[in-house]
């Protein structure tokens, strides 16, 4: 699991706290439960470890969260984490008395119960990290992993560069825009039989996505703008709102672009955000 996150070049400090192990590489945390057994009891890994739930939020907004409703609390108390549609729940309650702290969040697949932690262990957890942060859960409520989100216009992934026009089959090469205006001096990447194009992110001259002929470039401005507003409105951050984005439409994060998609998605795009407003609104 950790592998599947990680890259050759990570580097990681472990630690054991209680009955799990942790490891930290400066910007990702995983946590793991230890069991009982001969290593490499893969048998038991996969069992126990079977990541369900996910939540997108700022991890400083729970730290605050968590440190505010911990005034009740005694020695060693129990932080109660429920899931919201919008937000996660947090809240404590003793025999001193009860609090409760909404925080905003992007929720995916929220579980339909209730999950409690020592709040001792999880504020050392997210001190760790600043920004939006990731919170994946197994279906048992164990905290699988804490992983901070860097904020990269919602694109995880290098984009594949088009060879071949989707229109026409014509070549796509790298060019400026000068070919089609004459004070034009962008880089773009065109198609050289029918001058179908897109432009390309400023600086590091990577395509915006894949190549398209004037309505569909309409198309994605209207569509851009729409989805730009609606999460603006929700409180996201960009990140969360591409991931959320990659799990309405089923696709992985690196194809939930609009500048990757044709007429259809951009109108699936549209759908999707007119309809959580008004089940929003409802």
């Amino acid at each position: 699991m950790l592998a599947a996150v990680s890259s050759d070049k990570d580097v990681y400090e472990m630690g054991l706290t209680g009955k799990s192990i942790v490891f930290w590489n400066g910007t990702l945390l995983f946590s793991a439960r230890l069991m009982e057994g001969k290593y490499p009891n893969t048998g038991a890994l996969l069992t126990n470890f079977q990541g369900k739930y996910s939540v997108n939020l700022a991890a400083e907004a729970l730290e605050s969260a968590i440190a505010s409703v911990s005034v009740v609390g005694a020695e060693g108390f129990r932080v109660a984490l429920s899931f919201g549609e919008h937000e996660l729940h947090v809240s404590a309650e003793t025999a001193q008395g009860r609090a409760a702290i909404p925080v905003k969040a992007l929720v995916l697949n929220a579980p339909d119960r209730t999950f409690y932690y020592n709040y001792k262990i999880l504020l050392k957890y997210l001190r760790l990290v600043s920004g939006n942060a990731t919170l994946d859960f197994v279906a048992n409520g164990l905290l699988g992993s804490l992983k901070m989100r860097h904020e990269n216009g919602g694109r995880t992934g290098p984009m594949r560069i088009q060879k071949i026009c989707q229109y026409c089959g014509g070549k796509v090469v790298k060019s400026k825009s000068r070919v089609l205006y004459d004070k034009g001096n962008e880089t773009i990447y065109l198609c050289t039989t029918c001058n179908a194009y897109v432009g390309c992110y400023k600086g590091i001259e990577k395509p915006m996505g894949r190549v398209a002929n004037t309505v569909l470039r309409l198309k994605r401005q209207e569509t851009h703008q729409i989805f730009d507003a609606f999460w603006k409105k929700q409180g996201w951050t960009r990140s969360a709102a591409y991931r959320w984005l990659a799990q309405s439409l089923q696709v992985p994060e690196e194809n939930a672009h609009i500048g990757m998609m044709e007429m259809d998605a951009c109108e699936a795009v549209t759908r999707l955000c007119r309809d959580y407003k008004n089940k929003e609104a409802a």
